[in-house]
């Protein structure tokens, strides 16, 4: 019976431990990967096939697109008609009077090939301005979308092209169509580090709180970009500071994250709680201090700006235990004792801020936190 028991004991503590590291794994996951510099491109843009290229400038439109096959690197080339291929021959020469006579062969100015491609599409992303006029004279459509849900408007702005963006604008273009993974120009535009045209989107009243299928927003990938003009823009143009997003994450999280202490005051500035906890449990002050970035400054930014020093994740961890656990934190940890971090907190696991400094081997941490 004894035996028995010590071995039923046994398995419930390995079923426990097996259950806190995945739970681990998954907080870790939860906000490491969600503030990595390529997670954000990949959430905003999607994946980046030729045609997605095409709209942030990196490619042209080509006339055969890779699709999924058997073989790698197979391309299958779309079918279209004579009289639609001398059309977009005549775009691509950048020839009106040749495009002219070849849209006579043509019922329809906005007829398209199999990935939904149109003339005026091909002309706003190779940036030919005299064929995108002339197209849209003869009544071309500037919203209508390919495959991928890009527009001659969004195509148009990932080619810097504002002289094109103003053609189509004049003529209807709407610069709210997300494509298929949610993006506006907007956000392209932000992407791109271009700031005058932000700055002209935003004056034409662009959506500054549009979020994509990621959840992500111009402000938010401003910051993560660092850019504080750009955030500054939006926030005077009505972007929300504050609004978070399905995870519970707010933009002064990802600030955080980064240390950025430009970013952090405006934000702050602009009334970003920074007592916010997500549904992780995270808080900015959580996030700052376990980060690889962390910098004095910032944690002092947050603790002045009434940031619960006692906030736990739902490890039970605080910001204090995190710190404790930096081999640099010594200076980090002076400052959350100086904003009433407990010392006596533990975990789910049972262990104090000085437990996990002695365990991580900083004796100097461990000896300041020692009751």
């Amino acid at each position: 019976f004894f035996f028995a028991f010590v071995f039923t004991i046994t398995l419930l503590l390995i079923r426990k431990a097996v259950w806190l590291g995945v739970q681990r794994i998954q907080h870790f996951c939860s906000y490491r990967a969600l503030f990595s510099k390529t997670h954000l491109v990949q959430d905003t843009l999607g994946n980046m096939d030729p045609m997605m290229m095409a709209g942030l400038g990196g490619l042209q439109l080509q006339d055969a697109k890779v699709r999924g096959s058997d073989s790698a690197g197979e391309v299958e080339t779309p079918t279209i008609s004579p009289e639609l291929q001398h059309v977009f021959d005549a775009v691509e020469a950048d020839d009106v009077p040749r495009l002219q006579k070849a849209l006579e062969g043509i019922s329809d100015v906005n007829e398209a090939d199999p990935f939904a491609r149109t003339a005026l599409l091909k002309a706003s992303v190779e940036g030919r301005l005299p064929v995108v006029e002339f197209l849209l004279e003869q009544k071309a459509d500037p919203n209508r979308q390919d495959d991928d849900g890009e527009t001659a408007v969004t195509l148009a702005v990932g080619q810097n092209r504002e002289d094109i963006l103003t053609k189509l604008l004049e003529h209807g273009g709407n610069i709210d169509i997300p494509n298929k993974h949610g993006t506006i120009c907007l956000m392209k535009a932000v992407q791109r580090g271009n700031f005058e045209m932000v700055k002209f989107l935003v004056q034409k009243e662009a959506d500054v709180n549009h979020r994509t299928l990621a959840g992500k927003t111009p402000m938010t990938i401003a910051i993560e970009k660092a850019d504080v003009k750009m955030v500054r823009l939006f926030l005077e143009h009505g972007a929300k500071s504050d609004e978070p997003d399905e995870l519970g994450v707010t933009p002064l999280f990802s600030a955080s994250y980064r240390n950025n202490t430009d970013l952090l005051k405006l934000l702050l500035d602009n009334r970003a709680d920074p007592k916010h906890q997500s549904k992780a449990k995270l808080t900015p002050l959580l996030m700052a201090v376990d980060s690889h970035l962390t910098k004095d400054e910032a944690i002092k930014m947050l603790l002045d700006a009434q940031a619960d020093p006692n906030a736990q994740d739902r490890f039970g961890e605080t910001a204090l235990m995190k710190a404790a656990e930096k081999s640099d934190g010594l200076d980090i940890v002076k400052l959350l004792l100086a904003a009433k971090a407990d010392p006596t907190i533990q975990s789910q696991e049972k262990k104090t801020a000085q437990k996990l400094a002695e365990e991580a081997g900083n004796k100097s941490i461990a000896e300041l936190l020692s009751p």
